[in-house]
Parts: C-alpha cells; sequence; structure tokens
C-alpha cells in the first residue's frame, strides 16, 4: 500500500509540473481541463493558485 501511496503523489507532482508547463506554454484553462479530464472552472480551481501564468 505504500509504493501505491508513493506512485499516486509522484504522480500528482509529475500531474502539476505539466500544468505549470502547458501554462508557461501559454495553454488555456480550457485545455489544461480537457486534457486532465476536468471542466475549464475545475482546472483553474484546481492548478490556479500555484500557478503564475494568470487566468486565461
Amino acid at each position: 500500500m505504500q509504493a501505491a501511496a508513493r506512485e499516486y503523489e509522484q504522480a500528482i507532482e509529475r500531474l502539476d509540473a505539466t500544468v505549470a508547463d502547458a501554462r508557461t506554454a501559454g495553454a488555456s484553462w480550457a485545455k489544461v481541463g480537457e486534457a486532465a479530464g476536468f471542466s475549464r472552472q475545475g482546472a483553474y480551481k484546481r492548478w490556479a493558485e500555484s500557478n503564475s501564468s494568470g487566468s486565461s
């Protein structure tokens, strides 16, 4: 179970980093949400505070 928990945390960290990279590259919240299985609003709520690229 500990291994699965570590893998989960690593996956979350990779997703967060990928979202930050995508936003830096100019991806909209709609595109981020679509790729991650969220609505635009859901993606913004999930990642906007940790991403300083603004809100598109």
